[in-house]
C-alpha cells in the first residue's frame, strides 16, 4: 500500500485520492454461439460446427501514488519523507507522468527539492496516477456429444490474448516513487517501472469428460 504523511498543521496538504482510487473501469464478457455452416461432407460439418467463443476484457485507470524525498530531512521521526515541490513551465501544466515510457514514468522534471530543505513541499498527496491496465481473455470451446449424456468439452484458452504490457505502478516492487534523497541529489531509479500486472500472452488447450 502506497502511504504518505499526514500532518496535523497542513491538513490541505494531506487530502487526496485514496491509495485504492481507481477513476475509471470497464469490464464486459461475451459468449457468441457461432453460426453453423453448411458443408457436404458430414466429417467437414461435424469439425467446423458447435463452436462457441468467449471472452472478458478489462480496462482501467491506474492506481495514485505520491512523490516524495526519502531519508527524513524534516526529522519528522515517525514519517521518514518529505515531498518535493511542483514545478509550472513547459510539459508540466497536464499530467505529471509519461505514460508510455516505463525507464521514465514521472516526470522528474517538473518536480524540485524544497529550498530550503526544511520545508514541507507542496506536492499534494497521490496527485500521480500509475499505469492503467488493458486486458482481454478469450477462449474457444466445443462440446462434443449428447448434453444429456456422457459428453467431452474442448477448449482453447488464451490469457492477455494481445499480449499487451500492463506495468505496475512505481510503488511495486521496489518504491520508485522517491525523487530526491535528504541532500536534495536526483535519485536515478526515480519513476522506473519494474513489473508488471499481468503476464503475457498464455495459451492452454483442454479436454474434459462431462457426465
Amino acid at each position: 500500500m502506497n502511504s504518505s504523511p499526514r500532518l496535523w498543521f497542513d491538513e490541505k496538504n494531506g487530502r487526496g485520492l485514496a491509495d485504492f482510487d481507481i477513476g475509471q473501469s470497464f469490464t464486459v464478457n461475451y459468449i457468441w454461439e457461432i453460426p453453423s455452416l453448411k458443408a457436404r461432407r458430414r466429417a467437414l460439418q461435424w469439425a467446423l460446427n458447435g463452436w462457441q467463443w468467449g471472452g472478458i476484457l478489462h480496462i482501467a485507470s491506474g492506481e495514485p501514488f505520491t512523490p516524495i524525498i526519502t531519508g527524513d530531512p524534516l526529522g519528522m521521526k515517525g514519517d521518514q519523507f518529505d515531498r518535493p515541490d511542483v514545478l509550472t513551465g513547459p510539459g508540466c501544466s497536464g499530467s505529471l507522468v509519461n505514460s508510455g515510457n516505463p525507464l521514465d514514468y514521472i516526470k522528474t522534471q517538473c518536480f524540485a527539492f524544497p529550498n530550503p530543505s526544511k520545508r514541507f513541499g507542496d506536492a499534494g498527496r497521490n496527485i500521480l496516477i500509475g499505469p492503467g491496465i488493458v486486458n482481454l481473455d478469450t477462449s474457444l470451446f466445443r462440446n462434443i456429444g449428447d448434453l444429456e449424456k456422457l459428453h467431452a468439452e474442448f477448449r482453447a484458452e488464451f490469457f492477455n490474448v494481445l499480449n499487451h504490457t500492463n506495468f505496475a505502478s512505481p510503488v511495486v516492487p521496489t518504491n520508485n516513487t522517491s525523487l530526491f534523497a535528504a541532500n536534495g541529489a536526483p535519485i536515478s531509479s526515480a519513476g522506473v517501472l519494474t513489473s508488471t500486472t499481468t503476464t503475457s500472452r498464455q495459451m492452454q488447450f483442454a479436454l474434459k469428460l462431462i457426465w
